[in-house]
């Protein structure tokens, strides 16, 4: 796989041979390595490259490069705005950072070796456009997609603001009222982002109408359809958010790393699993009043609510969030929102109230939680 990944690499252009001489004027030479991703619907091996690796001069590429501003919306929102829309639609841009080409005068700062086989010689490539693992490269392709954003202002308002609001680096979370909204927004944005070379794949949409309209759009009419929208679990084909964790936790010793570990792995931006996540940051909080180190066995008592935890994480796919809130522009919303504390933790939440065709619905928006500062002076969080 490694072996196909450069070989196409070279294929489409992104990087070329060189005459394989190390140049006299200033250069860099960029180490790489493979990731496996076996649950990735589409590239289960990627290359990456480390431009944080110093040379001789204990220098690196990363340490000389500007890493330019933040310019997208923050997770958090884009997350928010995708709930607001009853026909949703998911997809990525294929390869996008490869897309962006690098200054040839630049070139030689993304310098790499590569051979097909270890009984040839080591080739010297040097990488033609933005590179995974270089601090620029996300600004830079972002950059990139938002200039194309406002370049559509006039011939494609709708989809110029898709461009520039509903993406999260190469991921695309849009949605609208309508099914034929939803075709048009889709196809004028595939439209404005093709013609600069961002090619949209991994189409997932709620809506079947869209999937039976395009080859290109993959079909979501089995249960079992299931993508990540940042992150997030996401159902098309049922059109609610779930919540998964591998199981390899239940043979974990209960050690304050192990349980630290565990809990990391809960990502949930929206604060859908608040009381769960506040159980486990207050477990943690006692082992650290405890003074355990990180290896340490629990005491009996903290043992006893470890293995309560776990039992809890194993009722997460149970757990199903609708990702619609059912707002519509012409039916007014109200918004209620929750706050409580206690000696242990606070937080809030908020609910989105509407009356539709079948009722009144409520569905829980967002929440955040913290768990409350313990009363010891001597307490020193990590």
């Amino acid at each position: 796989m490694y072996l196909e990944f450069m070989e196409e690499y070279e294929a489409m252009g992104h990087m070329s041979s060189t005459n394989n001489k190390i140049p006299d004027s200033p250069h860099y030479f960029i180490p790489h390595q493979c990731v496996l991703r076996p649950q990735s619907t589409s590239t289960k091996l990627r290359v990456v490259f480390d431009a944080s690796s110093r040379t001789s001069t204990q220098v690196a590429l990363n340490d000389i490069l500007m890493v330019g501003p933040t310019i997208q919306e923050e997770l958090y929102s884009t997350l928010l705005r995708f709930r607001l829309h009853k026909f949703a639609l998911a997809a990525d841009v294929k390869k996008m950072y490869r897309q962006v080409m690098v200054d040839e005068a630049d070139r030689n700062f993304q310098l790499i070796v590569w051979r097909r086989d270890p009984s040839e010689s080591l080739k010297i490539f040097k990488l033609n456009t933005v590179t995974y693992g270089t601090s620029p490269a996300p600004y830079l392709a972002i950059r990139c997609l938002n200039r194309l954003g406002e370049i559509a202002q006039d011939s494609c308002p709708k989809a110029a603001k898709v461009i520039q609001n509903d993406f999260y680096v190469d991921d695309l979370l849009t949605g609208a009222r309508s099914v034929e909204d939803l075709l048009i927004l889709r196809d004028e944005v595939s439209q404005v982002l093709q013609e600069a070379g961002f090619e949209l794949a991994k189409w997932f949409s709620n809506c079947p109408e869209l999937s039976a309209s395009e080859s290109a759009v993959m079909p979501l009419t089995a249960d079992s359809d299931v993508t990540k929208t940042l992150g997030v679990v996401w159902l098309p084909g049922k059109d609610y958010f779930q919540f998964r964790l591998d199981d390899s936790f239940l043979d974990l010793r209960a050690t304050k790393r192990n349980i630290l570990s565990v809990t990391a792995r809960l990502f949930d931006p929206l604060g859908l699993l608040c009381p769960l996540v506040t159980r486990a940051k207050m477990l943690l909080q006692e082992l650290w009043l405890r003074k355990l180190d990180w290896d340490e066995s629990l005491p009996m008592q903290l043992q006893t609510s470890w293995e309560a935890f776990k039992g809890t994480l194993l009722q997460l796919p149970k757990i199903e969030v609708s990702r619609f809130v059912h707002t519509d522009a012409k039916v007014p919303a109200e918004i209620h929102g929750f706050a409580d504390a206690s000696m242990r933790a606070y937080g809030a939440c908020i609910y989105v109230r509407t009356s539709t065709a079948e009722g009144l619905k409520v569905s829980l928006l967002t929440a955040k939680s913290k768990v409350a500062p313990p009363q010891d002076e001597n307490f020193a969080p990590p």
